[in-house]
């Protein structure tokens, strides 16, 4: 508590207020009152004036997330709580308000979709304050980026400029190899980089990383005939928000090379008789 004295020219001196707290209200109380006259006469002491400082808040928080994280905005503030604070995204999206006691206090928001965002501080209104309701402009930013979902297909074919590719491919057996593609769809996802994980006929393979536009990975099936399976298991972005996404899988069924065997029943026969031949086939369906 500080004592000072002053002198005052009637009808009124207007006194310039010294003492502040950033976080707490001065009060400005009238102890006593005198005249100068020789007699010093004591007069009626009346009235106070509480001095509530101007808040201030600052917004933080930098941060890449996945669309299926909220959005988590910081803020520190100085003055009297509770504090309503009104801010914005920075791309034209409504206004939001909030209402809070707790200093630091970490404001969750619901995600706002795919797309960059800067949220920045309207205003900030000290309730604490009561009547004179002090106000005043934050400061600070949160940059937020918000992946999109990565998607990759799955996808068989020969390689051959010009060529189609699919998700179900069948081939004799010599005429192969196909190649396993993975192709990411353009319209989604984030970065240039993602982890694919997938497996060959039940067997998980080592995690691909697969760049944008696509990969390529050459395939060489058993030697006996057999349908492979090539299954998606995961995709994540290779920002520092891995978010996930979704796949297709895919199959290459190699038919076996058809063969025919023939075999004479008769081994001798005479000029003009008719010979018994047996013939036996393999294929896919058989012969």
């Amino acid at each position: 508590t500080n004592t000072t004295t002053l002198s005052i020219t009637p009808p009124s001196t207007t006194v310039t207020a010294t003492e502040f707290d950033p976080n707490a209200p001065v009060v400005y109380t009238l102890l006593s009152v005198s005249d100068n006259s020789g007699s010093v006469c004591p007069g009626v002491v009346n009235g106070s004036a509480t001095v509530y400082p101007l808040p201030t808040a600052v917004i933080s928080g930098n941060q890449t997330i996945c669309p299926s994280a909220n959005v988590q905005l910081s803020f520190n503030f100085t003055g009297v709580g509770p504090w309503v604070v009104t801010f914005h995204d920075g791309i034209g999206g409504a206004d939001q308000t909030f209402t809070t006691s707790t200093n630091p206090f970490v404001h969750s928001i619901p995600n706002p979709g795919p797309g960059s965002y800067n949220y920045q501080i309207r205003s900030v209104v000290d309730n604490g304050s009561g009547a004179a309701g002090c106000s005043a402009l934050g400061s600070g930013s949160a940059a937020v980026v918000v992946n999109s979902s990565p998607k990759v297909d799955l996808m068989v074919g020969t390689g051959a400029p010009g060529s189609t590719r699919v998700a179900n491919d069948e081939y004799c057996q010599g005429f192969g190899p196909r190649n396993l593609y993975f192709e990411l769809d353009p319209s989604v996802g984030s970065g240039n980089s993602f982890d694919v994980t997938y497996a060959i006929d039940g067997i998980t393979q080592p995690v691909r990383t697969v760049n944008r536009p696509e990969g390529a990975l050459s395939v060489n099936p058993a030697p006996s005939p057999i349908a492979h399976t090539y299954t998606f298991i995961s995709i994540t972005d290779k920002t520092s928000a891995q978010c996930p996404g979704t796949g297709t899988s895919a199959t290459i069924k190699v038919n076996p090379t058809p063969q025919v065997n023939f075999t004479l029943i008769d081994q001798v026969i005479c000029l003009g008789q008719s010979a018994e031949v047996q013939i036996t086939a393999s294929g896919n369906p058989a012969i």
